[in-house]
């Protein structure tokens, strides 16, 4: 098993889930898709990253 963490960037995680980017912040927005804010910070715009365990349980929550 790989334990390394890895970040993937709105665009990637819309590739992996077959949707649109703006779906996928939407997701992050209402708090269906955990996310981080890499951002500077200072008021900058957010620049979020979906760790792979993110995504994963993402994932594993909407298995029927």
């Amino acid at each position: 098993m790989n334990s390394e963490l890895k970040f993937y960037s709105i665009k990637e995680v819309a590739k992996k889930l077959n949707l649109d980017p703006q779906t996928v912040r939407k997701l992050i927005a209402e708090e269906q898709l955990k996310a981080f804010d890499f951002s500077t910070g200072d008021g900058a715009k957010p620049y979020y990253k979906v760790s792979s365990t993110s995504l994963q349980k993402f994932l594993e929550e909407r298995v029927v």
